[in-house]
């Protein structure tokens, strides 16, 4: 059996993903993801190494002979008292940094001990050590030490920090990412210095995200940087501010306590004795009392693994061992240990044991995804996506080149679930991935085109828009809106407010006095646009605000349904119905009752056909648990008529992904459940609309093992029918595995099956762009044969010269890459 059907075998054989059961997800997944990390086609990635501290004159060893300055990022090490030398060889990543404020998934990764203990005293500093966790490269300090601020490493593809940038389900819109190469928390330090060094962890970290925003917060060590990643959880547990935010801690081989003298390095709880590695009895660990770590009260949504082999970490001081808690493999939930046969250095520096450690480490942390469940707002609004104009929906995609800028990818659908790979080298820099990439229909030729959006420090808002060129190539207009940044900013969406077929995009504005604005970019057909702002008489509504671009009247042109929670019994439901000019109509509907806004995903569909955007709540009962369609069907006027059906689902269906579209053809929005059952593997189960807000409950056996939701899944038309497929994705050992669930009109599905050979993971890294070429109750209209008014399309684009509006934020780095392309550059036919 050649890799490619070994890979696809094991895609398709149901495997169990359900906590208390992850043994068999290890023993399920080693395979696959062996295969994933072997392959050279991932591609690394190049970051920014910092020395929190550094000299203007160069020493020996690494020691100052000048002026030592601690850049301001890092001043919370000097507040917290850390030693001159403490600082000086600490080496942090900041691999990824979205605006404070837009940050929803915290990433703190850590690397072991990178010199051995004493090693600064008798002047053995080493150049750094290869870290799996990491993916840091070996001797990764040589040039950079001394008198250098910073420097370039790369990151290895293979590395769980590697696989979790490259996987897409953390996008660089919404997660920060750090990297420690060298923590610095070291052994037999006098407490006092090592508390400092925590501290001043904690105050870093800390300091990068607001916690009422945060969804998911991820710590990974390896030995000493597991050590403290421990401690970071167990203080995280213990502080309010953060205890009920979902928390994955994971520990490699870490080390918190040995058994030597001085016995300092007691960090965590220990209980007597040693527990012999059953696997190798030369290899021992401490154990240490995890229900003082993190008592019963502090486990709700929390995931602990602990990997480890308990080898020697250095052979002069052989006390030295890794820490568990039970004496053999153990899933108690929460709480998850493997023994491994590896030696200490072998599981932190070597790819050979990755299915031991890696595979481990990344499967636990989407099954802890999926057990949490869905703890915010997470279906997204769906746009026709049809690159050359044939009726069938495509896919868009993007990666970035440190020397190319961004790249576009584009699969063309064949029709029968086989696509067509383009790339075109677009070379827009960094700042357009700050927010999401849409797409519309911005010049009259019915083909999609794409919308980027960047902050300059100067003149605000610009937009890049992206005219397809029918094959896979793109045309660039930039218009300068020169708007302010808002906190309300990547609520944007792509519409037709005034009815002429092009799309306009709708944005948010959120003004300190005189609350909530609609600002309006029409198109002009030619890649500028003319703006309304108009006043929508809501002041802030927080957090719990969802909002849809839609078509309440049917008069094709796109309003703004959004509900929010104010109050313990107040639910509101507001409409802005569209005038056509830039102003709209204002309706407020009050239903009542408390919905538990984290548990909902909203959509808006046509459940009944006639035209007019309905509303879909979907929750879950507080006193049954069991899932519940509310569906608001519109009456034309920004009124809703409510009518409850009970979907008599468990918990289990909302883990993934709820999707919507028209799945049996008769134009009436339907409802996708997924469900991961331990023996039939990956369930569709389909609530097919009736018309009236009842639903008609098919189920479809799909079979597809774990591995297909690691990424979020996608609709479409791909083949000819008039059914809403479905698209799932997953890795290869030779790319990305792109699986269609071709819909009938009976509620079941046929497969199609399609290898994206040399796809790198990269290009999962931001999320992909696809959708169903019928209305199917949405904001945005795929413009017909015929109807769509002629535009001429302008050899330049006029630039309009707006005035900057307040609340420009400073220093937005990016924008275009020298040489920049504007060619077709087909790199894959």
């Amino acid at each position: 059996m050649n890799n490619e059907d070994r890979t696809n075998q094991l895609i398709s054989t149901p495997q169990t993903t359900g906590r208390g059961l992850l043994h068999k997800v290890f023993r399920s997944s080693i395979a696959l993801c062996l295969l994933a990390t072997s392959v050279a086609s991932y591609a690394d990635e190049s970051v920014t190494l910092e020395r929190v501290r550094y000299c203007d004159q160069r020493g020996l060893n690494n020691i100052c002979a000048g002026t030592a300055t601690t850049p301001s990022k890092f001043q919370a090490w000097s507040n917290a008292g850390v030693s001159t030398e403490g600082q000086r060889n600490t080496y942090i990543s900041i691999v990824n940094q979205p605006p404070k404020d837009q940050v929803r998934k915290v990433v703190f990764i850590s690397a072991g001990q990178q010199t051995d203990p004493g090693g600064e005293e008798r002047g053995k500093i080493g150049k750094g050590y290869p870290n799996v966790l990491t993916g840091q490269p070996n001797d990764y300090k040589d040039g950079c030490m001394n008198a250098t601020k910073s420097c370039t490493r790369t990151i290895d593809a293979r590395s769980v920090l590697g696989r979790l940038r490259g996987d897409g389900k953390f996008s660089d819109s919404d997660t920060l990412f750090i990297a420690a190469f060298d923590m610095r928390f070291g052994y037999y330090r006098p407490s006092a210095e090592k508390q400092r060094r925590e501290n001043a962890y904690w105050d870093f970290l800390t300091s990068q995200f607001d916690p009422s925003k945060v969804e998911l917060i991820v710590l990974a060590g390896q030995s000493r940087g597991g050590c403290m990643m421990f401690r970071l959880g167990q203080k995280l547990r213990a502080t309010s501010t953060y205890q009920n935010i979902p928390l994955i801690v994971q520990g490699l081989d870490p080390v918190c306590t040995t058994t030597g003298t001085p016995n300092l390095d007691r960090e965590l709880p220990q209980l007597s004795g040693v527990y012999r590695n059953p696997l190798n009895n030369s290899y021992e660990s401490y154990p240490i009392d995890m229900d003082q770590v993190f008592p019963s009260n502090h486990r709700n949504k929390l995931a602990v693994l602990d990997i480890h082999g308990g080898g020697e970490v250095w052979a002069q001081e052989p006390g030295i061992r890794s820490f568990t808690w039970k004496a053999s493999d153990t899933d108690l939930g929460w709480w998850e240990q493997k023994w491994v046969n590896a030696g200490h250095e072998d599981m932190g520096g070597k790819y050979e044991h990755s299915w031991q450690t890696v595979d481990l480490a990344v499967t636990h942390i989407y099954d802890s995804m999926y057990v949490f469940g869905s703890t915010h707002f997470k279906s997204t609004d769906q746009h026709p996506v049809d690159i050359n104009g044939d009726g069938l929906s495509d896919i868009v995609l993007r990666s970035r080149n440190p020397q190319q800028g961004l790249i576009i990818h584009t699969k063309l659908s064949n029709g029968d679930g086989s696509f067509i790979d383009k790339a075109f080298i677009s070379g827009d820099g960094s700042a357009v991935d700050l927010l999401p990439m849409l797409s519309g229909y911005f010049n009259a030729d019915n083909k999609t085109d794409l919308l980027l959006r960047y902050y300059h420090p100067q003149n605000g808002l610009t937009l890049r828009t992206k005219l397809s060129n029918g094959d896979g190539s793109f045309t660039e207009k930039e218009y300068q809106a020169g708007d302010g940044h808002s906190d309300t900013e990547r609520l944007a969406f792509i519409g037709d407010v005034d009815g002429d077929k092009l799309s306009d995009l709708i944005s948010l504005y959120q003004h300190p006095t005189s609350g909530l604005h609609i600002r309006v970019k029409y198109s002009n057909g030619d890649g500028s646009f003319r703006e309304t702002d108009h006043r929508s008489g809501d002041g802030a509504m927080g957090d719990s605000m969802r909002m849809h671009a839609a078509d309440v009247n049917g008069d094709g042109k796109t309003d703004l349904i959004y509900h929010f929670q104010n109050g313990a019994d107040n639910f509101q439901i507001r409409t802005q119905i569209s005038n056509g000019d830039g102003s709209f109509t204002y309706k407020k509907l009050i239903p009542g009752g408390w919905w538990y806004m984290n548990n909902m995903q909203s959509f808006v569909g046509d459940v009944n056909r006639d035209k007019k955007s309905d509303l879909i709540l979907i929750t879950r009962d507080h006193g049954t648990k069991l899932l519940r369609a509310n569906t608001y069907i519109s009456q034309g006027d920004g009124t809703y008529h409510r009518v409850i059906h009970d979907l008599a689902e468990t918990a289990d269906v909302d883990k993934l992904e709820i999707l919507v579209g028209d799945f049996n053809g008769d134009r009436r929005t339907d409802i996708l459940l997924r469900k991961r059952d331990p023996q039939q593997g990956l369930i569709l189960r389909l609530k097919l609309s009736k018309g009236d807000g009842h639903y008609t409950h098919v189920q479809h056996i799909a079979g597809d093992g774990p591995q297909i939701d690691n990424f979020s899944a996608l609709i479409g038309n791909i083949d000819k029918g008039l059914t809403t497929d479905l698209i799932l994705r997953a890795r290869t050992a030779n790319g990305i595995l792109i699986r269609s669930k071709l819909s009938k009109s009976d509620g079941s599905f046929s497969e199609a099956q399609y290898n994206a050979t040399g796809d790198l993971l990269m290009l999962m890294r931001y999320p992909a762009l696809s959708g169903a070429m019928r209305w199917a109750g949405g904001g945005t209209f795929h413009p017909c044969g015929g109807c769509v008014k002629t535009v001429s399309t302008a050899d330049k684009v006029a630039v309009k010269k707006a005035t900057v509006l307040p609340q420009i934020k400073p220093s937005v780095s990016g924008g275009k890459v020298v040489n920049k392309a504007i060619n077709a550059q087909q790199l894959k036919q």
